[in-house]
């Protein structure tokens, strides 16, 4: 006969609200990382443009055996361009649709100018013409991805790692007095 293994988490339960605290704070970073301005071409330009990827950010906590792991990913519309946001385009890869640098345009708003630099009315086949040319640059030249996951990366150890410890302390001092009774 084999033994059901126990709950991990219920063994270790400070240890796991501890990687779960971790996970939500995570994401914090990952989304005050999307927040903060960048100097593009000697501009500072805001990233953020619909909140849309902002707000799907979400974790989960898997376990399996004796093993957790955690997954950050985005819900919904989100989880589309997710990857491509935070990693980037290589250059030379297939460009984006259209039909996301428009709405992309609609939402940031762009507005168009002429080759002298006036402004332009943007008519809809104006706006599909240089949606189809920044869809084709981004393909040919790529894109710098936005990497908040290495900047929460870079912030979180420190912050967690002692009380990661000393969650994991009291588990096991727990387990050794609970073993002992």
């Amino acid at each position: 006969q084999t033994s059901k293994m126990a709950n991990p988490q219920a063994q270790a339960p400070n240890f796991f609200s501890v990687v779960n605290e971790m996970a939500a704070r995570f994401v914090e970073l990952m989304k005050s990382d999307y927040k903060m301005p960048r100097r593009v071409n000697g501009k500072t330009r805001n990233r953020y443009a619909s909140g849309t990827l902002y707000n799907s950010l979400a974790y989960r906590l898997q376990i399996k055996g004796k093993s957790i792991g955690v997954s950050v990913f985005a819900k919904g519309k989100a989880s589309k361009y997710f990857l491509a946001m935070e990693d980037g385009r290589r250059a030379g890869a297939k460009q984006p649709p259209v039909s996301a640098i428009l709405e992309w345009m609609k939402i940031k708003p762009i507005r168009l100018r002429d080759s002298k630099g006036s402004f332009v009315k943007a008519t809809e086949s104006m706006k599909r013409h240089v949606a189809f040319l920044i869809a084709r640059k981004i393909g040919k030249d790529g894109i710098k991805g936005w990497k908040a996951f290495d900047y929460a990366m870079e912030n979180i150890w420190d912050e967690y790692e002692d009380k990661l410890f000393d969650a994991y302390s009291k588990d096991l001092n727990a387990t050794i007095e609970n073993n002992f009774e």
